[in-house]
């Protein structure tokens, strides 16, 4: 019997309609697994905050309607929110708490993470495996599907590999059992217990990729595992050139998408 599979596109448009991106999520994913799609984001494309200098693609403030999503994923469903009327409508805790990031690298943390929870309100049905995973990646392979995978979550963050942190879940791709997903999803629902919690690692207080870890191991008893190699990467608009290069240079096997252009 087929499995069947969820992908779940969440946060800004940003760089999805690139030919970098959509060439490889095609080839590696949508025809390699026949997927739902699920496609949460917001009104305007947006760029990644603490990358402006290395923008060079399209206005950040272009908006984005279903037709931007559909041109290249026919049947998913979509959903498109305006930040400002989201936001106006919080809880004043998450305003406050908003307000306090607005001008540091963690400000997109609770919109980020309120949008992987929306993911758990928008799937309709029952699946075997689901896929958390930004718009605007670039892969080098396909993701594994893997079996007997109770309380266990995947990321991509390979031990002794370019972008290798300890104790987190990189927060651009996770897979796993929907129930798991779902569970990991809720962290938007724990954030206030996890800003302060006594978790050591490198990473800031308030940086999603904590957030979740701490979420999965601690209050939901999830077993965080990597894939064993880098699959893919946020792609921030740069040419490809540069951006096949770059990985190259660090050891990253990039031939498969090389060979994509």
């Amino acid at each position: 019997m087929e499995m069947k599979i969820a992908l779940c596109l969440t946060g800004q448009y940003r760089t999805f309609d690139s030919d970098l991106v959509q060439k490889s999520l095609n080839h590696f994913v949508l025809n390699k697994y026949p997927c739902d799609v699920y496609f949460t984001t917001w009104k305007h494309r947006g760029i990644s905050l603490n990358h402006k200098n290395q923008i060079i693609y399209k206005d950040e403030f272009e908006e984005i309607t279903p037709d931007h999503i559909l041109k290249y994923i026919p049947n998913a469903i979509v959903d498109i929110e305006d930040y400002e009327g989201w936001k106006s409508n919080l809880d004043s805790k998450y305003v406050d708490l908003l307000n306090q990031l607005s001008s540091t690298l963690y400000s997109g943390m609770i919109p980020q993470l309120y949008k992987k929870w929306k993911i758990n309100n928008l799937l309709n049905k029952q699946y075997d495996w689901v896929i958390v995973a930004r718009p605007d990646i670039a892969y080098f392979s396909s993701p594994e599907i893997y079996s007997n995978c109770n309380n266990i979550v995947w990321n991509i963050n390979p031990q002794n590999k370019l972008g290798h942190y300890p104790n987190r879940i990189y927060d651009i791709f996770v897979m796993g059992y929907q129930e798991n997903i779902k569970k990991l999803n809720s962290c938007y629902l724990n954030i206030f217990n996890l800003l302060d919690d006594p978790f050591h690692s490198n990473l800031g207080s308030t940086d999603c990729c904590k957030m979740l870890y701490i979420h999965a191991k601690k209050f939901n008893n999830l077993d965080v595992k990597s894939v064993p190699d880098i699959l893919g990467d946020v792609y921030r608009g740069t040419s490809s050139v540069d951006f096949i290069n770059y990985y190259r240079n660090n050891n990253v096997n990039v031939e498969s998408i090389q060979n994509l252009l």
